[in-house]
Order: C-alpha cells, then structure tokens, then sequence
C-alpha cells in the first residue's frame, strides 16, 4: 500500500509508521478477529498482523521521541523511559501499546502478566500527555485493562469504572 511505499522511499517516515500501526490492529481487530475462531490460518495471520502493528509504532516510537530510543539503548528499564515520552510520541505510544496488548492476549496470559507493566506504564504516560488522544482512548484503554488483569495481578473494578466514566465525558 501507499504506506509501505512512502517507508520504503523513507524508513524514517514517523506519519507513515504511525498509520501503519493503526491500520494493523484496525485489520486484526475489526476483520480478522472476527474470523480466527473457526480458520487457524487466519488465526495465525491475525497474530502476525498485531506483531507487524506493534513492530511500526515501537519504530514510530523511537523516532519520534529519540530520547525514548536512547534511554531503550542505555539500558533503561522500559517503563522508566515511556513515562518521559512528549505528548508528540502519543499516536506511536497507543497504536504500540494496543498492538503489543492484543499479540500478548493472543499468546496467553503468561504474556498478558509479562507485558502488563509496559502497557500499563505507557498508556498512563498517554494519558497524562494526551488525555484526549483519540476521543478519550487512553482512559477507555486503562479501563478495560483494570477490569480484565486477573485478580492476583491487580484487577480493580472501581478505578476500571472511573477511566471508563472519564473516557465517556471526554
């Protein structure tokens, strides 16, 4: 597509990349997921379509906010670095968190509680730089991730409530 073309003509295309993401997790998540219950073929492609979609905003990410990128390089832990993120990183940050959510669910919840941290940390970093960030996304974000933690792992009904009360007056 035009996207790909424009990354190929430029690697550093941070609009480009951005879309790129949103567009992956839009094709898994509203066409693909609809269709993985009853094909594993589709199930395996939908997989690799929130891969891809994490893989562009992660490399969005790190271009649009390179102290992110450098702090990554240094050896920072992940969630320390995401919480410096300029709001300007904000449509990397959600269309990776989103992606990198959904791949994690897809593989289990071993990889749910693995990432849990890193989502959690960057959607709060969207939030605060970004409220909102695609009609409220990030409180809709943190709601359903409160509400779907499992209990041993943090789930909290109350301030999954609020985030989503938030999102709807945003």
């Amino acid at each position: 597509g035009t996207w790909e073309k424009l990354i190929e003509a430029d690697p550093n295309h941070t609009e480009a990349l951005v879309m790129l993401s949103r567009a992956h997790y839009f094709l898994a998540d509203g066409f693909l997921a609809l269709q993985a219950p009853d094909n594993e073929a589709v199930a395996k492609q939908e997989f690799a379509t929130y891969e891809k979609g994490t893989n562009y905003g992660e490399r969005a990410l790190v271009l649009l906010d390179p102290a992110f990128g450098e702090a990554m390089r240094a050896g920072k832990k992940f969630e320390e670095a995401i919480s410096k993120i300029e709001s300007k990183a904000t449509p990397a940050a959600y269309w990776y968190a989103v992606n990198l959510g959904r791949f994690a669910s897809k593989k289990g919840i071993q990889q749910r509680l693995y990432y849990k941290d890193k989502l959690r940390a960057t959607m709060e970093r969207v939030l605060e730089v970004s409220p909102k960030y695609f009609w409220g996304a990030p409180d809709r974000y943190l709601g359903a991730y409160f509400a779907l933690l499992p209990g041993i792992a943090g789930r909290d009904l109350p301030r999954s409530a609020k985030h989503f009360e938030s999102s709807l007056a945003i």
